[in-house]
């Protein structure tokens, strides 16, 4: 099979596009969970109980 360079280049770019498009939503989801781990956990009446301890 022999590609052209073009063919080749726009693939590298398709892939260049969705690895910007990944890590855009790790470091949205790495936030996510930062604002988890600063939530309090609470008890039926309100009170902090402790607060979320999630391993990085």
């Amino acid at each position: 099979m022999n590609y052209s360079v073009e063919y080749i280049a726009h693939k590298i770019a398709e892939c260049l596009v969705l690895i910007d498009k990944y890590q855009r939503e790790i470091c949205r989801l790495r936030k996510v969970i930062a604002d988890l781990k600063c939530q309090p956990v609470t008890n039926d009446e309100g009170e902090v109980i402790s607060y979320n301890d999630f391993e990085s």
